[in-house]
């Protein structure tokens, strides 16, 4: 790929992210690795706060769980609100319920000199609605993604994905204070048993703001490179 392409690469790579972040909020979630992910990279990987999916089969399996989560939430919902629910198919109602908005923005993309790869950041300041087994509960999250793309099939795709948290937490309380859970709703106790799959690897990779954190860095912005290696990546380093 000609290196002239890396503006045209740019703006495709922001489209991707765009695209994966809208598909986020409609609650597309079992989606989201067959659209938006490598295929053929055995190092693909997912990174949060404390820990990492490392492998197509975990990713993926990150991401169906949560889609069965949205299945069981749906009928939760129709149990609970029969009038209106009742009638409707699963596939009708899959996605009903939360709301996950994690807009991006301040993107920094660099293009590798060989046009395989690319890397970048991401800031979002988010506001986040779930039903758990309190109800609805709302929560605002800010965090950043540090993302590694690798060009598969004449577009662009995920490589390793870290999205790192400084706050996650209840909406109307202060964040820089324990959260304070309301009371737990029976209608919603089957939640309490869902578990998303375990990491791969656990590890801290971000703690969450508090007043008795220290002085924690962001990812670094990505730097002009010629070509990907470990050491220039956003992927686990050690496993």
């Amino acid at each position: 790929m000609a290196s002239n392409r890396s503006t045209v690469d740019t703006c495709q790579i922001k489209n991707l992210m765009a695209k994966s972040i809208t598909s986020l909020m409609l609650n597309r979630d079992r989606d989201l690795f067959a659209l938006f992910w490598s295929h053929t990279a055995e190092d693909v990987c997912l990174g949060f706060n404390n820990g990492w999916y490392i492998g197509q089969e975990a990713v993926a399996g990150y991401y169906a769980a949560l889609g069965e989560r949205l299945k069981l939430t749906a009928r939760l919902l129709r149990e609970r609100f029969p009038e209106k629910l009742s009638g409707q198919t699963d596939e009708e109602l899959y996605g009903i319920g939360p709301f996950e908005a994690k807009p991006v923005t301040n993107p920094y993309v660099v293009v590798a000199e060989d046009g395989n790869t690319a890397r970048g950041v991401w800031m979002s300041q988010g506001a986040d609605t779930e039903i758990e087994i309190y109800g609805p509960l709302s929560r605002w999250t800010w965090g950043v993604y540090a993302c590694d793309f690798v060009y598969e099939d004449n577009q662009w795709k995920f490589l390793h994905m870290q999205y790192l948290e400084d706050i996650n937490h209840i909406m109307g309380q202060d964040w820089t204070r324990e959260a304070v859970f309301p009371e737990e709703k029976a209608e919603f106790s089957e939640l309490k048993s869902f578990r998303l799959p375990p990491y791969t690897v656990v590890t801290a990779n971000r703690e969450l703001y508090s007043i008795h954190r220290r002085y924690s860095p962001l990812p670094e912005l990505p730097k002009p490179y010629k070509t990907m290696t470990p050491e220039n990546s956003y992927g686990i380093r050690e496993v």
